[in-house]
């Protein structure tokens, strides 16, 4: 029972940090937005890199805390900038618009956002060696 006990410290303990580091992943997000609506040509695609892998990033680790509407929020932004990527002939300014709207639309659920339940959530079901691994590479939480 002890490594039980010591998981679920340490699941509470990141949570806690994923909470704390949530303003400014957010600000991150936002700038990043900023970057790619007044950008163009090269420089757009490159921001919208960024702002793909920034969704990408809140994606997993949202999820894995229990914000589950941040967590589907910022997979629709990713997964759009991910096809947009895919094609980057595609990017027009309907394109650009809808990745506006997808960046404010995660923008207004994080301000909703709470843990929708206690524990750690993963498409695969498994809280058990999955959760494990997540601790300990700490890749939820990329130094910078």
């Amino acid at each position: 029972m002890t490594g039980n006990y010591a998981l679920k410290d340490g699941l509470a303990r990141l949570k806690a940090e994923f909470a704390e580091r949530l303003p400014g992943r957010l600000d991150e997000i936002e700038l990043a937005k900023k970057a790619f609506a007044d950008a163009s040509g090269d420089a757009q695609i490159a921001a919208l890199k960024n702002l793909a892998g920034l969704a990408h990033q809140l994606t997993g680790s949202a999820g894995t805390f229990g914000y589950s509407d941040l967590g589907s929020a910022a997979r629709a932004l990713s997964d759009r900038s991910e096809k947009i990527l895919e094609s980057p002939a595609s990017l027009d300014i309907g394109a650009v618009a809808q990745i506006v709207d997808l960046t404010n639309r995660l923008m207004a659920s994080a301000g909703n956002a709470a843990p929708s339940s206690p524990g750690p959530h993963r498409k695969s079901g498994g809280r058990g060696r999955a959760a494990t691994r997540v601790l300990r590479g700490r890749h939820i939480f990329p130094q910078r």
